[in-house]
């Protein structure tokens, strides 16, 4: 005799049969959609035999033995689970009454009762035979045979996705994990591995994982469902690098404390969490932008942000790992992170309740002080400028003004981004590193035409382009004009015999014009 199919297999067959959507359903039979989402993923059942006929009727299904079959499966499932939901649940240390009027008895967790009871929901013993309990082999042999009946082909189909896929997460992203990474072949490898799994796993991840409410999408054309393995693909990016990238800083934290880390088979089992968080996002983002949107599965402004700078982390820093391994093997390093992450801190914090601090201390704070600091962490205690105080006076002045090139960007872009808050969209950035690029292509063909060609596009972008890119990509002059002042600076440095204090002297007093410049509140409509 043949196991009937499930509840929701059964309803699945009908609503395909009759063309029909769980939102038909649910509207017919005026209850929540997501109440049918539950049938159809197997959750939940019908609460009564009367809703299962409202469905007969519904779909109408007239032939007696589909009839059947649905109130047969439908039944039974619902007498289980009406069973389930009077069982008394036993957890908890004992305060005050035992019982709490809910059917629920608290005691000591760490009772043998309690984990009887634990057990018992897993291989269900208080179900087996007399014969079966009559000795251990017999109750063995019931433990796994309750066990293998729930493992239908699909299951295990499913589970050895997900063992492929970490062994494949594992596999690429440990190497990466192990510092130190000194051998430059070990780690060019390692750089490889990671950026090839930051986009192949959250891929197939997400091309394989069912979002929440799945069933409520219409999905009758090939626009709606690329849409749908958009969102997926999205969340899985995301998930997958942003625990990955949290693991790389324990890694590096644990290296700077002790000049080690984890064993790799540790980093083997924890990399299961980036990639159960690329499966727990693939699956919410269609779900709450389906919500988000009032029914209707759409894309964010922000979904579309998100996916282009994953797609691009993973690799982006795989690169940096490779080619700037000299900066972050330095122990100082972890000290500028520390600072980094009380700069972060400070302007989430003047974010949130801007009246907790003034501008000008914030400014000074994230844009001086800290900066200030970490430059002199390197400058005193790393290994990379430790010759630089023994040098000569020459030698020292040129690292204060390569010190300067990078203090004077920074402390004018955080005066930017709390007095006049730069505009940055999506299609602004990628438009003008399109730009850059084919003008760098220019350069490099032939000199002389690239600089024609770039003082051409800085022409019209500053006569006539300029208010059509507003909308989309808008900075202070302040800024341009320092990144221009660091050009001209170095020119003078490398091609002309201007004495380097007379360089220094000149750069700073510039920094603090363009700073006044950039504090100074600005009306972006003209």
């Amino acid at each position: 005799m043949t196991d009937l199919p499930s509840f929701a297999n059964l309803l699945e067959e009908y609503l395909a049969h009759n063309d029909r959507s769980p939102i038909w359903l649910a509207a017919e039979l005026d209850i929540n959609p997501e109440t049918v989402v539950g049938w159809l993923s197997g959750n939940e059942y019908p609460e009564n035999e009367e809703t299962i006929n409202q469905i007969l009727e519904a779909l109408e299904i007239t032939d007696r033995l589909e009839q059947d079959n649905l109130r047969r499966t439908g039944a039974r499932t619902a007498a289980t689970e009406i069973s389930r939901s009077h069982q008394t649940n036993i957890y908890g240390p004992v305060y005050g009454p035992v019982h709490t009027g809910t059917g629920d008895i608290n005691i000591n967790p760490l009772s043998l009762t309690a984990l009887k009871e634990w057990l018992d929901g897993i291989f269900h013993w208080s179900e087996a035979p007399e014969h079966m309990r009559s000795s251990w082999a017999g109750m063995v042999v019931w433990s796994m045979t309750a066990v293998t009946n729930r493992l239908t082909p699909q299951r295990w189909i499913t589970f050895m996705a997900a063992v492929l896929l970490w062994a494949g997460a594992a596999w690429l992203g440990a190497p990466l994990l192990q510092w130190p990474l000194a051998d430059m072949q070990s780690r060019f490898w390692a750089a490889i591995q990671y950026a090839a799994a930051s986009l192949i796993i959250p891929l197939i991840v997400g091309s394989i994982s069912t979002a929440d409410n799945q069933p409520l999408f219409t999905l009758k054309t090939g626009q709606e469902r690329r849409l749908l393995w958009f969102l997926k693909v999205t969340g899985a990016l995301v998930g997958f690098n942003l625990f990955y990238t949290l693991f790389l800083g324990l890694s590096l934290g644990l290296y700077y404390l002790t000049l080690s880390t984890l064993p790799e088979a540790a980093w083997w089992v924890l990399l299961l969490i980036p990639l159960i968080f690329a499966y727990i996002v693939a699956r919410r983002i269609p779900a709450d932008r389906y919500k988000m949107f009032n029914g209707e599965l759409r894309a964010h402004d922000a979904d579309r942000l998100f996916f282009a700078v994953f797609l691009l982390f993973g690799p982006f820093l795989s690169g940096f790992i490779y080619f700037f391994y000299w900066f972050l093997a330095e122990r100082v390093t972890g000290y500028v992170f520390l600072l980094i992450i009380m700069g972060i801190a400070l302007w989430e914090q003047k974010k949130q309740t801007p009246e907790a601090s003034s501008d000008r201390k914030t400014i000074l704070a994230i844009g001086l002080i800290l900066p200030l600091a970490a430059l002199f962490l390197y400058l005193f205690f790393s290994q990379q400028f430790s010759d630089i105080l023994l040098s000569d006076p020459e030698q020292q002045l040129f690292t204060l003004l390569a010190f300067a090139y990078i203090l004077g960007p920074v402390i004018v872009w955080i005066t930017l981004a709390i007095r006049n808050k730069p505009i940055l969209t999506l299609k602004g950035v990628v438009g003008l590193l399109g730009i850059t690029a084919v003008l760098n292509f220019i350069l490099l063909w032939d000199m002389t035409i690239g600089r024609w060609v770039t003082l051409i596009v800085l022409v019209l972008w500053g006569t006539v382009g300029r208010k059509y890119t507003r909308p989309y990509l808008y900075v202070h002059p302040s800024f341009i004009m320092m990144l221009t002042g660091i050009g001209v600076s170095y020119y003078l440095v490398a091609e002309t015999a201007v004495p380097l204090w007379v360089n220094f002297f000149g750069f700073a007093v510039l920094t603090i014009l363009l700073i006044y410049w950039a504090y100074q509140k600005g009306d972006l409509s003209t």
